[in-house]
């Protein structure tokens, strides 16, 4: 992901959602057992098609995230932890 832009991202669970399942994705970024929450969208934010989830990010969202100096002196994006959340009606959650 290239901070400024506006990516789509599309997650595919490994099975059908129940109708009326609440999502919530978190964008973490920092140090192995160190990240720290950039971003956490919730239902109003996703666009669910039986087993894909999408979210648009806009441009002020990534730019919440980090990136560092490489050596041509481009600015490379460092990897962010996705955790995508889903608290179905009876209120059991499964992570994917």
């Amino acid at each position: 992901m290239r901070l400024g832009t506006t990516p789509r991202h599309t997650f595919t669970l490994p099975f059908d959602p129940p109708q009326g399942s609440e999502f919530r994705i978190v964008y973490a970024q920092g140090p192995e057992h160190e990240e720290k929450i950039i971003l956490e969208l919730t239902t109003a934010r996703c666009t669910v098609q039986g087993r894909d989830i999408s979210v648009d990010l806009t441009q002020d969202e990534t730019m919440l995230f980090s990136c560092s100096p490489s050596w041509h002196n481009r600015r490379e994006p460092q990897p962010v932890s996705i955790q995508i959340g889903i608290a179905t009606p009876g209120d059991k959650e499964s992570k994917s």
